[in-house]
């Protein structure tokens, strides 16, 4: 009772003994891929406090991914994969660089060969 306790999701997803190599950039390492816990993948809490908005902010975020790769394929310069870091802001994303605070990739379009176009996200 009165005992204080620190949740940091950064640091759980740092932890080597779950994840070897954790600060290196490895997307593979979730291939094939099995729904973690709420316990294990705190992003939208777990328990009573539950985010309510979990099944809408995943189906959104399943169907954005569908439109985008049945138009689109993506790549990565190999140097920018080796600059390839996450921004600690209060919302964590994905970025190439530590002052970057994009993830710049080639979209090319598909069935076009000549169409290739740099984006990048803030």
């Amino acid at each position: 009772k009165g005992a204080m306790v620190w949740f940091l999701p950064y640091a759980m997803g740092r932890d080597a003994a779950r994840y070897p190599d954790p600060l290196a950039f490895k997307p593979e390492r979730w291939i094939p891929f099995q729904t973690p816990s709420p316990w294990e993948f705190p992003v939208f809490q777990g328990g009573p406090r539950l985010c309510l908005g979990v099944t809408m902010a995943i189906f959104e975020a399943k169907v954005a991914m569908v439109m985008l790769l049945q138009k689109f394929t993506f790549q990565m310069n190999p140097e920018e994969v080796k600059k390839t870091t996450y921004c600690p802001n209060i919302t964590m994303s994905v970025m190439n660089g530590k002052d970057s605070h994009h993830l710049w990739m080639s979209l090319h379009r598909r069935g076009l060969d000549d169409t290739s176009v740099r984006v990048g996200g803030a």
